[in-house]
């Protein structure tokens, strides 16, 4: 098969960039389990934009993406806070069947049962003790029917 061949039969490559330090109101477009080219585990939360900090440069129906190693000491805690905020559950009483739940695709769909929810991130950057910039993110639940980040 020639390249051109390929490049017919392949399927287009969707743009989405990593989350930068703001406040973002976003809906979740899936949520993943996958590899990385690398062969590591990762979650993957691909969101859509409907209000960021700074519209200009992350504009509404632009896409963002939250990347979590498994194998970092954090991940089960970050992950349990995103699924808890996006739930709108106390995370004590997430349960390995909802986290499941969410990681797995829906029959018609191929999409986690998170898709369709709105949900808030602010992220801020740090430094790391080995002294390079790190994107740490917090999720916030909101009313699904919000359409503006206040204030």
């Amino acid at each position: 098969m020639s390249f051109l061949d390929n490049v017919v039969a392949a399927t287009a490559r969707r743009q989405s960039e990593y989350f930068v330090p703001g406040n973002y109101l976003v809906e979740v477009l899936d949520v993943k389990l996958s590899k990385t080219r690398k062969g590591r585990e990762c979650i993957i939360v691909e969101t859509k934009v409907l209000d960021s900090h700074d519209l200009a440069a992350h504009p509404v129906g632009s896409e963002r993406t939250w990347l979590q190693m498994t194998d970092n000491d954090m991940a089960a805690k970050n992950f349990k806070l995103f699924v808890s905020k996006a739930l709108n559950v106390p995370a004590e009483r997430l349960d390995v069947k909802q986290i499941e739940k969410t990681l797995e695709p829906q029959k018609g769909t191929g999409r986690s049962v998170l898709a369709g929810v709105r949900i808030e991130v602010q992220a801020k950057s740090i430094k790391t003790k080995a002294g390079s910039d790190f994107t740490l993110m917090d999720f916030i639940s909101v009313a699904q029917d919000k359409e503006k980040l206040q204030g």
